[in-house]
């Protein structure tokens, strides 16, 4: 069967300047496909900023006899929009969808969706070519797993998440497929790169974040390492990992550094990690095993808050993650979440004093979005406090602070704790660009230009 899977764009959305990064995900449902003989193709319509002319032109000359859409709830109007655009050029196709969205909320999708046919929640791995089974007459409709649909009688059935599918061989990269070793895929920190995932999930439970399976499973060490080794055949040299917590396991990523070490693969590498995770001997064999970039997820500089979000880390250890990831070399670049239920003026004013205090190479900024499924979205909503609901409606709701009267005037307080920070956002990246600009090729160079531009347009 013929299957075309998208990663959707919010239509009118700017591209990235700072990057765009592979949809692994979809990556790897497209490697599943076509280890079952499929014919897949990959439309990377976020990456790109396709508009929907151009990503509906792209499925119609794929000519599909399925389409997959994958399901972000910030883009859930999105994907409305361009699933209702796919039904009228391609009527009979079936369009499936999936994703966190999908997963958190599959009942409502479904309603509020029409146009889309199917659902399946959780990781699609093993039900997506169980589904085309299905839709061949080679397989039963009971027989699929996660599966959401609705009924003659316009009613909905959404099957409970599945068992977490085997994790292991390396996703499809169609993207590379071209003679010459060239990525499409870049950062202003990295340059040109491909993404990686050694492991998915996450042990840890913070409050503001969701995972479709608890836990987390990583892939074998040698797995891991043969995956980079032919990336670096491929003519790949900077690799961005995409682990929530790359070093949740101390011995395997002493191990994954050391065989990387031992080989000499000569690239260079992202990981994101946690500051409790952290210490100077393991990030000195991160630096040789090829890491240059660390990103922390450091959230605020209020105990109050990090105790509040379940974050299980303290400001102490903040502060030393960053120090010892400089000592040993390492860029380093955290995020930081403002709009937890408890904030007030004092803990972002903490925020931002411990930001200036501790210097990272680059801090940015992000209003608290209380996406379904975690525990934040149901505390704020049994207790009354979520203002707008993840719908195609309204897809950008928070949580009601007793000194903010809109949703406006929590982005207005981002940006000024943003402004504050001398290490805020695109700055940060722009100073960290020229300490690397030598490793840089033309399209990264063209889009650190891009967004010089559009910050003196802002000016």
């Amino acid at each position: 069967m013929r299957v075309t899977l998208v990663s959707p764009a919010a239509p009118g959305a700017a591209p990235d300047l700072t990057g765009r990064w592979p949809p692994l995900g979809l990556a790897y449902l497209t490697a599943a496909l076509e280890a079952h003989g499929h014919d897949a193709t990959l439309i990377d319509a976020h990456g790109f900023a396709l508009d929907e002319e151009a990503t509906v032109a792209r499925c119609v000359a794929s000519s599909p006899e399925l389409i997959g859409l994958s399901i972000y709830s910030p883009q859930i109007w999105a994907v409305a929009k361009l699933a209702r655009a796919l039904k009228q050029q391609l009527p009979e196709v079936p369009v499936l969808g999936g994703g966190p969205h999908a997963t958190a909320m599959p009942h409502q999708t479904l309603v509020e969706l029409p146009a889309i046919d199917y659902l399946l929640v959780g990781e699609a791995d093993a039900s997506l070519p169980t589904f085309v089974s299905f839709l061949e007459g080679h397989a039963s409709r009971g027989e699929v797993p996660g599966l959401g649909y609705r009924t003659e009688g316009k009613g909905v059935v959404a099957d409970g998440l599945p068992s977490a599918p085997p994790f292991g061989a390396g996703p499809s990269r169609p993207w590379l497929r071209q003679q010459k070793p060239y990525s499409p895929y870049f950062s202003l920190i990295l340059g040109p790169l491909d993404s990686i995932v050694a492991s998915r999930g996450c042990p840890y439970s913070c409050a503001f974040c969701s995972h479709m399976y608890a836990g987390c499973r990583p892939r074998g060490a040698e797995s891991v390492v043969a995956e980079i080794a032919e990336l670096r055949q491929r003519g790949i040299r900077n690799l961005d990992v995409q682990d929530d917590t790359f070093t949740a396991f101390r011995s395997r990523v002493l191990h994954v550094c050391e065989r990387l070490a031992s080989l000499g693969v000569g690239m260079r590498f992202r990981v994101r990690s946690r500051a409790d995770t952290l210490d100077p001997t393991l990030l000195r064999s991160l630096r040789r095993a090829g890491v240059h970039v660390i990103s922390l997820g450091l959230e605020s500089g209020s105990q109050t808050m990090l105790s509040a979000m379940a974050k299980g880390i303290s400001v102490e250890q903040g502060e030393a993650a960053c120090r010892y990831a400089r000592e040993a070399g390492l860029l380093v670049t955290t995020s930081w979440v403002i709009g937890f239920p408890g904030e007030t003026p004092d803990t972002v004013a903490d925020t931002v004093a411990f930001v200036r205090r501790v210097r990272p190479d680059v801090a940015t900024f992000h209003r608290l979005q209380p996406f379904p499924g975690t525990a934040v979205y149901e505390q704020a909503k049994s207790g009354g406090l979520l203002r707008g609901d993840w719908s195609v409606a309204d897809h950008a709701p928070w949580v009601q602070l007793d000194w903010l009267g809109s949703g406006e005037e929590l982005d207005r307080v981002v940006a000024e704790a943003q402004r504050r920070c001398y290490q805020g956002g695109v700055g940060g990246l722009l100073r960290v660009a020229v300490r690397t600009a030598g490793r840089f090729d033309w399209q990264t160079w063209r889009a650190a230009g891009r967004l010089v531009w559009s910050l003196a347009a802002r000016r």
